[in-house]
């Protein structure tokens, strides 16, 4: 490793640590990341939220309707799971560690424990009632989770060389619903101006922040 992103390393732990301990006093199951992007490649959101919402369409449009009690059905389950391999797979394509937090520790009591949300996370959701709602194109599974989880993940997976029939798949699909183009917008990559450089430049410019020499050519 050069000594220079070695400093810049060093120099971020220890502006980060401080933070970390006094947000950890609050949250003790806080845990350091490695960069922006590896906090963004672990979000659940993009992966749970738009399979729930497209493929329980007619529910929703009946009115309100609970999509992870009655809505999270074997079929969906399996596009879910296709969803986060594609995420795990572009986590490791970018070099980011373990824990990859798989949605199947969330919905396998016997590995709740080892998973983002802890043991009991989906009967404690499920049992409260709260997500028995009236979705619409407007609700932040969509807004949120498809045109801007979703394309980042297309994006992040297209520059880790995985291949991601599932969210692209997706995002095609909420293309028709929503009536504009989603692939290559929200927080993709290249809508970010991040789209031409490599994974190792990219990295280095989520590690050295502003300090690294793509701001002046990211920000033009």
């Amino acid at each position: 490793m050069a000594g220079g992103s070695f400093s810049a390393m060093r120099s971020n732990w220890i502006r980060s640590e401080p933070t970390i301990l006094r947000i950890a006093e609050l949250f003790p199951g806080v845990r350091p990341c490695v960069d922006a992007l590896d906090v963004a490649l672990t979000n659940a959101g993009p992966v749970i939220h738009p399979p729930l919402v497209l493929l329980n369409a007619g529910p929703i449009d009946g009115g309100r309707f609970d999509v992870h009690a009655s809505g999270t059905t074997p079929s969906v389950r399996r596009l879910i799971d296709a969803v986060d391999a594609e995420r795990v797979a572009m986590r490791a394509g970018w070099g980011y560690p373990a824990p990859h937090y798989e949605l199947a520790t969330y919905y396998d009591e016997t590995r709740a424990a080892e998973g983002l949300y802890g043991a009991g996370a989906k009967a404690k959701l499920v049992a409260s009632g709260l997500w028995s709602e009236v979705l619409t194109f407007e609700h932040r599974y969509v807004t949120e989770d498809v045109v801007l989880g979703l394309s980042l993940l297309e994006s992040a997976g297209r520059a880790a060389d995985v291949d991601t029939p599932a969210v692209s798949g997706l995002l095609l699909i909420f293309r028709v619903l929503l009536g504009v183009p989603l692939s290559g917008r929200g927080r993709a990559l290249e809508h970010l101006a991040l789209g031409d450089y490599s994974r190792r430049e990219i990295r280095a410019f989520l590690r050295e922040g502003w300090d690294s020499p793509l701001w002046s050519k990211v920000l033009r």
